[in-house]
């Protein structure tokens, strides 16, 4: 009869056990699973939005060539300038709804740097001025870009996934 005590407090403690476990490991992939979700809804945004500065940036690049051909040939007046602004304002509308769209899932810091380039690409004042040189200022948007971007891969982590699937990778393949 002793035995069959030790063994039913044995077997009562496996069955706890496994039960913790089991529970515990529930709860980390349930865990798991929401990060990878949120990351990639994360990521999708975030190339969405990097998407969008690129198409920002070349629409834009069109307005100012434009607007420069025309200055040169002595063909921008009022009409000119008032389809430049409608171009503009098209060009914004689609980029600010771009911003809402796919902000959700950012961090406040890259939001500000998003904000201050497109404060600084419409910069009126500057780009419509005589002797304005287009490439100078869109290679100098490309660079605020560029460091954009950077940025968002730093918050995404992506340097440090990458090193994590090499040596995922080379785990595996050592082991085939």
């Amino acid at each position: 009869m002793d035995t069959n005590i030790f063994f039913n407090i044995i077997s009562s403690v496996c069955l706890v056990l496994a039960t913790v476990l089991t529970y515990r490991n529930f709860i980390v992939f349930k865990t798991m699973e929401n990060e990878n979700h949120f990351y990639k809804h994360k990521m999708d945004n975030a190339q969405s939005l990097l998407l969008g500065i690129t198409k920002l940036i070349d629409d834009y690049q069109e307005i100012l060539i434009d607007v420069v051909e025309s200055k040169e040939s002595n063909k921008f007046d009022i009409q000119k300038e008032n389809e430049t602004e409608i171009q503009i304002d098209r060009v914004t509308e689609v980029f600010r709804k771009t911003i809402i769209q796919h902000s959700l899932f950012l961090p406040q810091n890259i939001l500000d740097l998003i904000e201050k380039f497109y404060d600084g690409l419409f910069d009126e004042e500057n780009t419509f001025q005589e002797n304005f040189d287009i490439e100078k200022f869109i290679g100098y948007k490309l660079e605020e870009f560029e460091n954009l971007t950077y940025k968002i891969r730093e918050d995404l982590g992506v340097e440090k996934l990458n090193i994590r699937l090499k040596k995922r990778i080379k785990a595996t393949v050592k082991k085939s």
